[in-house]
């Protein structure tokens, strides 16, 4: 299975868990961090969710598939640094052992 693939896996199980069993959440997927043209403005979030049921809580994913693309992510961490700018909580989303836990940034 490509990255492209596993990528598009994950999301739609992030999806299905956080919409699904009446959770009252609102997601969007490939969340651009701004307008314009900037390079922060044009980086993506994976998922954004705002959970409504939870005074508007915010949460941002980021999905890695593969090892070198969470070493490039935490090597320049301006996506980072912007998701949390606009969310309460960001999780990096992975295969298991994929990442391991001290690598990452708090």
């Amino acid at each position: 299975m490509k990255d492209k693939e596993k990528t598009e896996k994950i999301l739609k199980a992030l999806q299905h868990h956080f919409t699904s069993w009446g959770r009252c959440n609102v997601l969007f997927p490939e969340l651009r961090l701004g307008s314009g043209y900037s390079d922060i403005s044009q980086r993506r979030i994976d998922l954004f969710m705002i959970s409504a049921a939870k005074g508007n809580y915010t949460t941002a994913f980021e999905i890695k598939v593969s090892r070198g693309d969470f070493l490039k992510d935490i090597k320049d961490n301006l996506k980072q640094r912007g998701a949390r700018l606009y969310a309460t909580n960001f999780f990096y989303v992975a295969p298991e052992g994929l990442i391991k836990p001290e690598e990452v940034p708090v």
